[in-house]
């Protein structure tokens, strides 16, 4: 099967960030021998991080902020009582607690 068929397959699924990282792929599964499991992954994790950043993207936009800021440039000096590293947890969301599942067999 040619690349360039693989690639109008993959836009015809909507699967641009597969496209983008095809031949790059390629590459690196004929070099390294990779399994086809393993292969598979990267092209999925592709995809997903394309349109995740896409999704932040379009929800800056739509949000239209004034300016573009990160925490990386906040001054956290200003007001001392934040906690640099409680932000920065809850940034990540890993200063959120772990959601436990209900145990159908709980009377």
């Amino acid at each position: 099967m040619k690349l360039t068929s693989l690639k109008t397959q993959a836009r015809q699924l909507r699967l641009s960030g597969l496209c983008e990282n095809l031949e790059l792929r390629l590459h690196e599964a004929t070099t390294h021998q990779l399994p086809p499991a393993q292969f598979l992954e990267l092209l999925f994790q592709d995809e997903l991080n394309i349109r995740h950043s896409r999704t932040l993207h379009r929800r800056s936009q739509q949000a239209s902020f004034r300016e573009q800021r990160s925490l990386d440039t906040f001054d956290f000096s200003f007001q001392p009582s934040l906690s640099r590293s409680q932000i920065y947890n809850l940034a990540t969301s890993q200063g959120q607690k772990p959601q436990t599942q209900p145990n159908p067999q709980a009377p």
